[in-house]
């Protein structure tokens, strides 16, 4: 995945995605047409969607906008196209109708609360995009500093393949900078594990987690549950995990 760039929002409206259609439906509000277009959407569009790339290509069509043309305005302002295709029959007064297929970018992941990460690296809003077919993706909190955004959509196939997908339905993951990732147990909220974007979360590291954790548990089996942020695992280190938590007066560490 190649990043570029600033990062690219999508958004669903008609004015911010389509500038150009606008100003033709203004312009040519009557105008007759040699070309019908008949648009056929990707199923992961949502309808808002849908109903504004429906309405920017039937301003298009007002003015006979050749298909080759028109695909090349849709590509350029919307962002999650990944492919258009196109088929054509003559209809009666010697009039073409074109069927335009429209597919977008496989979604990957959801980012906070608004956005989704498309496999060519680009992130849209979530409005973008049909609620229940994502539903299933899983989540990532992202700091919100657009040089760590852009570093993450650029970098996120790797880290992909170094943080399996079974984490997700264990953890809640935060990624604060390369160097600092929070993995947050969903079920025990008292322990938070720390990773690189480097660090390769494979089941050995788990369990490794494990029985430092468990030796904790046992350790403070009375205590525990009255220091209220928790512990932190911190699995940067080679051949190490440092647990540490915080306390007044300062962290209290211990290496395992």
């Amino acid at each position: 995945m190649k990043f570029k760039g600033k990062i690219l929002i999508g958004v669903v409206l008609c004015v911010a995605l389509f500038p150009a259609a606008v100003r033709i439906r203004r312009a040519f509000p009557r105008a007759s047409s040699a070309i019908s277009y008949h648009v056929v959407l990707d199923s992961y569009l949502s309808a808002t969607a849908k109903d504004e790339i429906t309405r920017a290509v039937q301003s298009y069509e007002r003015i006979s906008l050749a298909p080759m043309q028109l695909i090349k305005n849709l590509k350029n302002e919307v962002p999650c196209i990944q492919t258009i295709s196109w088929t054509d029959k003559r209809l009666r007064g010697n009039k073409k109708q074109y069927t335009i297929k429209i597919g977008i970018y496989a979604p990957l992941i959801k980012v906070n609360q608004d956005f989704v990460l498309l496999q060519n690296g680009k992130l849209v809003s979530k409005r973008l995009l049909d609620q229940e077919k994502i539903g299933s993706l899983s989540s990532i909190s992202v700091a919100h500093a657009p040089e760590i955004m852009a570093y993450f959509c650029e970098k996120y196939d790797f880290f992909k393949a170094q943080v399996p997908a079974l984490t997700y339905a264990d953890f809640e993951v935060e990624w604060r900078d390369e160097s600092t990732i929070l993995l947050h147990e969903k079920a025990d909220p008292l322990f938070t594990h720390i990773v690189a974007f480097s660090t390769s979360f494979d089941q050995n590291l788990v369990q490794a987690a494990q029985a430092v954790k468990q030796k904790l548990v046992d350790a403070d089996q009375n205590s525990l549950k009255k220091k209220e942020l928790g512990w932190f695992l911190d699995m940067r280190f080679e051949k190490r995990i440092i647990a540490f938590t915080k306390k007044r007066g300062g962290d209290e560490k211990r290496i395992c």
